[in-house]
């Protein structure tokens, strides 16, 4: 797991790119501090996986813009964008 950026840690609760996919709803990944644009998280497969929908859970409606890509083997093509998220939005992914 990748990240253009995390904000540091407040008390005992860390940011990190990792917590984004722990599993744990009270945990998350935030991008640093004061950072608005260009910030993204990415997660690597090292092998062929099957995903068939992406499940996002959004802490303090701050979002007021994502896109999420996929990477098909030669280029990132668009999977979904729009401009919030909601406490909770399932992108499902079309099996080709």
């Amino acid at each position: 797991v990748y990240a253009s950026s995390f904000h540091p840690a407040i008390q005992d609760q860390h940011f990190n790119a990792e917590e984004a996919f722990d599993g744990d709803l009270n945990t998350r990944w935030n991008s640093a501090s004061g950072k608005v644009v260009d910030q993204w998280l990415e997660a690597y497969f090292p092998d062929d996986v099957t995903i068939d929908r992406i499940e996002v859970y959004e802490a303090l409606n701050r979002i007021n813009e994502y896109q999420l890509e996929f990477y098909n083997g030669t280029e990132w093509e668009e999977l979904d964008a729009g401009t919030t998220i909601g406490e909770y939005k399932v992108i499902s992914i079309p099996q080709t």
